[in-house]
């Protein structure tokens, strides 16, 4: 390791340890010090300039909203501490991985990083679940919920693993066998959303392919694959539903006793009466209507991404969010028309990313401490990367 590599340890250690539970302190502390050397060597070197992040106008209006609507917020002190971990952390850890990741070399070590945790992570998950017989909720591998939502954010880095050929010759074997691993932890974890989203960034992936001039198919082939992504999904979707509820589940019953339909028209309602929202935070809710926590139903937050920002930050956060997501997404996509091979390959990965986190999120809502700050970890790193294929030669 050169000497201009041990700059990046602590953007590494914090890439490595964010899956893990208890290592808040730990995760805080090599993410200010990322930050920290970051700024540095923005200062030093005078470059890159924060504005060529992608979507950074709708990300900055994302990040001023909850301070812009603080006086309406029904607990002022709560909302400023949630800012500062959901927004202010994030945005360093966007930031830091934007400037940081500078090279080719960079992101190659990058990426092993967060492969070594993604092994280690779904190992321990499949062996701690195999051993205890259910899902450890309290465990270092992170509960259920937590732990799918990372596979859906991490695993369309691969892609980018894949194209640079990261292992060599046995780049492809490696590739398949941490997909393989993902595959099986997340069977274990018995969540049903976890394959509607997995399901969408597949058959995503064919079609991006296709976009990006990487495969070309004839119609039928690709009809024929979308056809089987869907298949598969619905019959894994099954699956995590009997092992979850026993076989021989009645369906229709179990989507129609669902309570969050009709908890989101409730939300919904909220929102029409309050449309600049009742305060920044995700257990918002509780404190305004403290008969929602404790609920058989879970009732405490909207348990959808775009509501709970609706809730707390009224019609401006949903749009927002929605403007957040889509302007990434659309950033990521305009790459598959450049010439570069690995450009493209940074363009699936990352929109691959957007689209996972956003169906994920859509009926339920981790976008939040560790989850949320791996999301901007990622794209931060995958920017600063399509930065440096830019610069060069």
């Amino acid at each position: 390791m050169n000497r201009s590599a041990l700059w990046l340890i602590p953007a590494w250690v914090f890439l490595f340890i964010l899956p893990f539970t208890h290592t808040v302190a730990l995760r805080l502390l090599s993410l200010f010090a990322a930050f920290g050397i970051a700024a540095w060597l923005r200062w030093k070197d005078g470059e890159p300039g924060l504005a060529q992040l992608p979507a950074w106008r709708w990300i900055a209006l994302w990040a001023a909203l909850p301070v812009l609507l603080l006086p309406y917020s029904r607990d002022v002190a709560y909302s400023l501490r949630e800012f500062k971990s959901e927004v202010l952390y994030g945005m360093l850890a966007l930031c830091a991985f934007y400037a940081l990741v500078r090279s080719e070399q960079v992101m190659r070590m990058t990426l092993r990083v967060l492969i070594a945790g993604y092994a280690v992570l779904t190992l321990w998950a499949i062996g701690g679940r195999l051993h205890a017989g259910v899902w450890i909720e309290s465990s270092y591998f992170g509960g259920a919920g937590t732990f799918s939502t990372y596979l859906v954010t991490a695993t369309p880095l691969l892609v980018v693993a894949w194209q640079l050929r990261l292992f060599g010759v046995r780049t492809a074997w490696l590739v398949t066998l941490l997909l393989t691993l993902g595959l099986c932890a997340g069977l274990l974890t018995e969540q049903r959303s976890i394959w509607l989203a997995l399901g969408l960034q597949v058959a995503a992936f064919l079609v991006l392919l296709r976009a990006a001039r990487l495969w070309n198919p004839p119609p039928a082939l690709l009809r024929g694959g979308l056809a089987a992504v869907a298949a598969l999904s619905c019959w894994l979707l099954l699956e995590a539903i009997a092992r979850r509820y026993g076989p021989g589940t009645d369906l229709v019953s179990l989507f129609s006793q669902d309570p969050r339909a009709r908890n989101w028209g409730q939300v919904i309602a909220w929102i029409a009466e309050r449309p600049l929202g009742y305060g920044f935070g995700r257990g918002m809710m509780a404190k305004v209507f403290p008969e929602m926590w404790g609920r058989p139903d879970m009732f405490w937050h909207a348990h959808n991404v775009v509501l709970n920002f609706g809730f707390q930050l009224g019609v401006p956060g949903m749009l927002a969010v929605l403007g957040v997501f889509g302007a990434l997404f659309a950033f990521w996509l305009r790459l598959l028309r450049e010439k570069d091979f690995a450009l493209r390959a940074a363009g699936i990965a990352g929109a691959l990313v957007v689209l996972g986190v956003f169906a994920r999120n859509m009926t339920n809502d981790f976008f939040q401490r560790d989850q949320a700050l791996l999301f901007w970890a990622l794209n931060g790193a995958l920017a600063g990367y399509v930065r440096s294929l830019r610069g060069r030669p």
